[in-house]
């Protein structure tokens, strides 16, 4: 394992991710998009502890970040007004630019 997960070296990389997947259609979702990834971030940083502490397997993690991903998905459907295919493409994109580092602290592949 390399570097730790902070909220500081997820979040600003995620949503510069969303941002730019969403293009124009930024400006009127930034906060709610925002708020989403930042609940992924803390959903992996959560993700990354219980691992290290033994308290989570793979397949739980994998669970865990569905969920989270899911619950973002529909926030950005319902409360920014996206539609299901541009809430997928920020929430790929934003977990792409992360996938590296997240994958290199967790002793399985989570992204």
């Amino acid at each position: 394992m390399m570097a730790e997960l902070s909220l500081d070296n997820l979040l600003g990389s995620m949503v510069q991710a969303a941002k730019e997947q969403l293009g124009n259609d930024w400006a009127n979702v930034a906060s709610y998009a925002a708020d989403q990834m930042k609940l992924i971030s803390l959903t992996i940083i959560a993700i990354s502890t219980l691992q290290k502490e033994g308290q989570l397997t793979e397949e739980q993690g994998k669970a865990d970040l569905a969920i989270a991903k899911n619950t973002a998905e529909m926030a950005l459907i319902t409360d920014a007004g996206l539609t299901k295919l541009m809430a997928q493409k920020a929430i790929a994109s934003a977990l792409d630019a992360v996938k590296d580092l997240v994958d290199d602290v967790l002793d399985f592949p989570l992204l």
